[in-house]
């Protein structure tokens, strides 16, 4: 129910020609999302979502025309840390539109945590924009026990060696 009523709201104001703004939570972030606007004049949507542990976001938008030469001219997509409406800052963007028409972005060694897009520009007349988000997790290296075992070996060695000294 939430996606048609998010459906129908995107489909009115993209008939309406009005400039828009929408806000789409992504919840926990996935491997992949996607997120996508279309209309007439300007526009200013976010992205929100969480990071479930750290790891590295890359980034994608494509902007398309409805008709020729009229479409997005161009626009804006940056990423934030925090939560979006408090305190946030901004971890990177980049722009698109019709010379641009794809670009690309990657942030890597990011923390767990809560974060945002927000896309904006304004569209030349009827287009739309996609925006596809990639999330890949950085694992986090735990020592093996043998790892502590060879630790306390050495510092044995370590030991026995500087005692022996102090002996002699």
């Amino acid at each position: 129910m939430k996606l048609f009523s998010s459906a129908l709201a995107i489909g009115l104001l993209a008939l309406s020609g009005v400039s828009h703004a929408a806000i789409t939570a992504w919840d926990e972030h996935d491997d992949v999302e996607f997120g996508f606007g279309f209309g007439a004049g300007a526009f200013s949507d976010v992205f929100t979502f969480t990071l479930p542990s750290m790891g590295e976001i890359s980034s994608s938008a494509i902007s398309s025309v409805l008709k020729p030469k009229v479409g997005v001219f161009w626009g804006d997509v940056k990423l934030y840390s925090g939560a979006y409406g408090g305190p946030a800052s901004l971890v990177g963007g980049y722009t698109f539109g019709p010379t641009t028409a794809f670009n690309y972005y990657t942030a890597p060694g990011l923390a767990a945590g809560e974060y945002f897009y927000m896309v904006s520009g304004t569209y030349a007349g009827k287009g739309s924009y996609a925006l596809d988000s990639s999330f890949t997790s950085t694992a986090v290296p735990v020592p093996e026990p043998e790892t502590y075992a060879l630790l306390a070996l050495g510092l044995g060695c370590i030991a026995v060696a500087r005692r022996s000294r102090a002996i002699s």
